[in-house]
């Protein structure tokens, strides 16, 4: 996991990535195009983490308008990285930390927050770090439905005005 290491570079339109485990990378999925990516987990090993930087540890980075069904990321200090004024959907998700390090960032834009994520679990590791399920400086035209997390861990509401949770009537 040292330098910048990466697990899968895509760049491009309709390229397909399923089913692949990435794990001791800085950066698991570094993807500028339009792709589709299923199954696609990303991890740092506990054992690794002893060894090496936690700070700046991406699971899934873009900059593209693309796809991520059943994506899993774990141990990472972000999991989705979002640049450019990507528009991702991201479905079935799960974003999970096992120890406590460094700040936990769930979702980062350095622009405008345009993904579409649905039925995700975020599972900060506990309240002595940090934690965020959004962290950007731009606005937020996105979305998180159905996403599963104990808001009481997070350190920040930047992701409130775009958070919704289906209710189910008696």
């Amino acid at each position: 996991c040292g330098g910048e290491s990466k697990g899968i570079v895509a760049v491009g339109l309709d390229n397909n990535f399923v089913d692949i485990r990435i794990s001791n990378v800085k950066i698991g999925v570094d993807n500028s195009g339009g792709n589709f990516f299923r199954g696609v987990s990303v991890k740092l090993d506990p054992d690794q983490l002893k060894n090496t930087s936690y700070e700046g540890t991406i699971g899934i980075k873009t900059s593209g308008s693309c796809w991520f069904y059943s994506c899993s990321v774990e141990n990472m200090q972000t999991g989705f990285s979002l640049s450019g004024y990507s528009s991702p959907v991201i479905k079935d998700f799960s974003i999970r930390w096992t120890e406590a390090r460094g700040s936990q960032i769930a979702f980062a834009s350095n622009n405008s927050f345009g993904a579409r994520c649905s039925n995700g679990i975020i599972d900060f590791f506990d309240a002595s770090t940090q934690n965020s399920i959004l962290k950007t400086d731009g606005s937020k035209r996105g979305l998180f439905l159905d996403v599963i997390v104990d808001e009481s861990l997070c350190d920040d509401d930047n992701h409130k005005s775009i958070f919704v949770r289906s209710e189910v009537g008696e």
